[in-house]
């Protein structure tokens, strides 16, 4: 073997620890050293300065040649600490021989890892073998990549281990088409870290979005929606889905009156205007929606319904309420929701009506001094069935 390395500058009081390998001589003089005495050097430590020389050291092609044998010999080590040297200290190389990178990320937990989360060197085809052979652990650390690939993607949620899906999910280079998420919510409808890391994720497509909104919880209701701007093919999947928590949540975040007119004509068409809905709505101050709302079920113009809520105890506004069909027994809880909202709008207007009054009273009626119990009672009835 110490035919590889032959040289005449050998200096036998030269140490790797007193020089670095950045000089060819220094480096061809260790490995020199080590073949003709091998018994003398401690393997791990040889390990870690092969790898040193292999990274640092101007070698010629021939030589680099012989240092990229001897990593496959280091690779076949019987001594772990060796093959854990040799992944931790290449796991980031680019010019790592590639079966010497199939072989440490074969090999056990300690070893594979670090190879396997971080090495550019192993191809795709390598990670979905490692996928489909391997235990979480594996596939986590492939899930953890700077970049995931789609078909690596799809290969680690076809295996269906939460862990590994989870980590995918909750990393933003991993590339994910349409078909892997919808598998996702498939597999996963009740694991809320995924569902979470799902919601969150920022290439989340509308068709997705629909279905994931309807599983997760009312902050990340708002979240989803806000990222998507309220786009009118949530809303219509939403719609279609008749989830009134989801339908609430994007009343909250439209930023267009259109918005609101859209979804109360959409609910309207499907006969999923329920007194319900409406009542939540204008629990969470959503007035632009109650007037379409009401409007649609009553047949009267946006403009009479606008002047009857602003006198929501007189018997005007009884009558388009009995005419929209809404159920007597929450007549009194909606008219004095109505007059706060009333009270608060002029207490906002002054003398003035400033031109996004109504969009500033949109959340009034959550406001800490209203305080209704025959109203709280009431929708928590409704919701409850």
């Amino acid at each position: 073997m110490s035919d590889r390395f032959d040289t005449d500058e050998d200096d036998p009081e030269a140490s790797p620890s007193d020089e670095t390998f950045e000089r060819s001589d220094v480096a061809k003089s260790y490995l020199k050293q080590f073949l003709d005495s091998p018994e003398e050097h401690a393997l791990s430590d040889f390990s870690h300065n092969v790898c040193r020389i292999f990274m640092e050291s101007p070698l010629t092609d021939s030589e680099r040649r012989h240092a990229e044998e001897l990593l496959r010999d280091l690779a076949q080590s019987v001594e772990l600490q060796v093959r854990e040297t040799l992944s931790e200290q290449l796991k980031t190389s680019r010019i790592l021989p590639h079966d010497v990178a199939v072989v440490l990320a074969n090999d056990v937990e300690s070893v594979a890892l670090p190879i396997l989360e971080f090495s550019e060197v192993l191809t795709d085809t390598d990670l979905m073998e490692i996928i489909k052979s391997k235990g979480a652990p594996q596939q986590s650390a492939i899930a953890r990549r700077e970049t995931v690939s789609e078909v690596v993607a799809a290969a680690i949620v076809r295996r269906g281990e939460a862990e590994p899906v989870t980590t995918l999910m909750e990393n933003p280079g991993a590339k994910i088409d349409e078909e892997t998420y919808d598998n996702v919510v498939v597999l996963f409808p009740n694991n809320d870290p995924i569902k979470e890391a799902l919601a969150r994720r920022p290439d989340l497509p509308v068709n997705i979005a629909g279905k994931v909104i309807d599983l997760v919880s009312e902050n990340l209701q708002f979240e989803l929606i806000s990222r998507h701007n309220c786009s009118s093919k949530l809303i219509e999947k939403v719609v279609a889905q008749g989830n009134e928590g989801a339908m609430i949540a994007l009343l909250v975040r439209y930023e267009k009156i259109d918005d609101a007119e859209m979804m109360a004509t959409q609910l309207n068409a499907v006969d999923k205007l329920t007194p319900t809905i409406i009542v939540r709505a204008l629990y969470h101050g959503q007035i632009d929606f109650l007037e379409f709302a009401l409007s649609r079920l009553s047949q009267v113009s946006v403009l009479e319904v606008r002047r009857q809520l602003m006198a929501p105890r007189g018997a005007a506004f009884q009558r388009l309420y009995r005419r929209a069909g809404l159920p007597a027994r929450l007549f009194a809880a909606v008219s004095e929701a109505l007059q706060h909202l009333n009270e608060e709008l002029v207490e906002i207007n002054g003398e003035e009506t400033p031109p996004d009054a109504r969009r500033r009273a949109n959340a009034l009626v959550r406001h800490r001094d209203f305080d209704n119990p025959e109203f709280e009672a009431t929708l928590l009835m409704m919701e409850a069935g």
